[in-house]
């Protein structure tokens, strides 16, 4: 069992190589401290316009090898001040 500590002080998150197919919903407020996450090799089609909003200390976002057909930039961007790094393949 995972506390909810834990949880509200987690800095990374990988989520790689599962079967992930969309991101319809903005990721929980208690994910502040998120500082890398990594979506890497899913099935992620589409992503929400608010999908990282909460994720306000986000530095590293790795969305490569999914099959993602639109994505706003601006929206990720303006949202996540602190992101540094964005990998990301397979626009359509």
């Amino acid at each position: 069992f995972i506390s909810l500590g834990k949880i509200m002080g987690l800095e990374k998150l990988i989520l790689r190589n599962n079967l992930i197919k969309k991101l319809h919903i903005e990721f929980p407020l208690s994910l502040k401290n998120l500082k890398d996450l990594n979506l890497q090799n899913n099935f992620i089609s589409l992503i929400a316009k608010n999908a990282f909003i909460n994720l306000i200390n986000l530095q590293i976002l790795n969305l490569y090898g999914n099959n993602i057909k639109e994505i706003d930039f601006n929206e990720i961007f303006v949202s996540n001040h602190r992101l540094q790094t964005l990998y990301i393949n397979h626009l359509e």
